[in-house]
């Protein structure tokens, strides 16, 4: 993944952009955050290429239960990314294009 890989969460487009230094509004340090009214998803460039597959997943499962007016469990929503990037990696047919 790169800055300018593009997303489709719904009937939105999301842009991925890779950032130097991401921080909560606490100036806590952050791994990924999804801005839904810019249409953006924020990851840590200085996070490992595994580690920024899964928090992608973290942030496109917020966007889907956004995009179904659904809250968000942080720690359901974190369970999940992990189980999908894992599912992917040890099955790598899901990740095949349709014939």
């Amino acid at each position: 993944m790169k800055t300018g890989d593009t997303i489709r969460i719904g009937p939105l487009i999301y842009s991925i952009r890779l950032v130097e230094r991401l921080e909560d509004d606490n100036r806590e340090p952050l791994n990924g955050r999804i801005r839904h009214d810019d249409c953006e998803i924020l990851i840590a460039a200085d996070i490992s290429p595994q580690v920024q597959r899964v928090v992608l997943w973290h942030e496109v499962l917020h966007g889907i239960l956004h995009s179904q007016g659904e809250g968000d469990d942080e720690a359901f929503v974190d369970m999940l990314a992990h189980e999908i990037a894992r599912v992917l990696q040890d099955n790598p047919m899901l990740a095949e294009a349709s014939p």
